[in-house]
Formats: structure tokens, C-alpha cells, sequence
């Protein structure tokens, strides 16, 4: 089973964690949010494109960071107990990795657990995926770039529907 991730976070300079969207191959999700991120660490970017669509959807979650790590990690298992396939995490982005490793750290994951199921896989014209990826998006106007639930969804569409195969 792959679940598609994304986050959103402060800054590339210095990144905490804002939300997480994931979404997996049958199309269950999750939308996550840390209630007490640093808000003044957030760059001008993330205060504009970011932050008005939050609460875009009900999030599964929206408390501290260690609740939502304990919260996302139920989910994840939850999800691999459902599946005949082991689990596969699918993110675009070094920094998505990286907010997705410290998640699952705080929630009391080993590393090479981490590494195990990680799997790099990034957004391009070259593979197909991030012509996909954009089509998503144009395709319905309450789809929102930078919330992380629709950024989840819209990259597990374009892994699926790329020109080309990726995964």
C-alpha cells in the first residue's frame, strides 16, 4: 500500500511542522494539524499561501506536535494492519521527508523503521508526474495548492496517471 504525503511547514530555513495530509492507494486519508506551531517562524510565503487554507477541511487532528505524531502513527498502523501490501511512505520533497521522519520519531518509531519505508519520489516534467499533479488542481477550484490533505491527494493522482510508470 503507498500513502502519499506532504506537510507544510514554517520555512525551509528552519521548518516546524504545520500540517500533514496523507493519502493512500484506496483512498483513505489523513489531515493533521500542530494547534501550537511557531507562527512567527513562518515566512511571508507560508503567512499568504499556507496558512488561509488550514482549515480547509476537518483535520483528523489538531493539537500538539507529540499528539499528533502518537495520532498519525495509530493511523499509519491501522492502515498497514488493512493492507495485504507492506506500506510504503511517498513523499516529493527533502523537507517533507525530513517533517515526516521527526514525526514518526515523537511517535516512538525506530529510524531504521523510518528509512525502511520511506521512499523519495520526486514531482517532475521528466517522469510525467508534475504535468499530473497540476491537472489535479485545475481540474476543480476547491482544490487548493498548499493545503496539505489536496497536496497529498493531487500527488498520489499524478504517481497514478503520469506519463510514464514511476513507481
Amino acid at each position: 500500500m503507498n500513502i502519499y504525503i506532504d506537510t507544510e511547514f514554517t520555512s525551509l530555513a528552519d521548518p516546524h511542522l504545520i500540517s500533514i495530509g496523507a493519502a493512500t492507494d484506496d483512498e483513505r486519508s489523513f489531515y493533521g494539524i500542530v494547534c501550537d506551531f511557531p507562527r512567527g517562524a513562518c515566512t511571508r510565503f507560508v503567512r499568504e499561501q499556507v496558512l488561509p487554507w488550514l482549515d480547509l477541511y476537518p483535520a483528523n487532528v489538531n493539537e500538539s506536535l507529540g499528539a499528533l505524531a502518537l495520532r498519525f502513527c495509530d493511523w499509519l498502523s491501522e492502515v498497514s494492519a488493512s493492507s495485504v501490501r507492506s506500506c510504503r511512505l511517498i513523499v516529493d520533497d527533502e523537507t517533507d521527508i525530513e517533517m515526516l521522519r521527526q514525526l514518526l520519531r515523537k511517535g516512538g518509531w525506530a529510524s531504521a523503521d523510518i528509512e525502511a519505508c520511506s521512499v523519495l519520489c520526486p514531482l517532475s516534467v521528466e517522469n510525467g508526474t508534475l504535468p499530473a499533479f497540476q491537472y489535479w488542481f485545475n481540474e476543480s477550484p476547491v482544490r487548493r495548492r498548499h493545503n496539505a490533505l489536496d497536496d497529498a491527494r493531487a500527488f498520489r493522482h499524478a504517481v497514478h496517471t503520469p506519463c510514464g510508470p514511476v513507481l
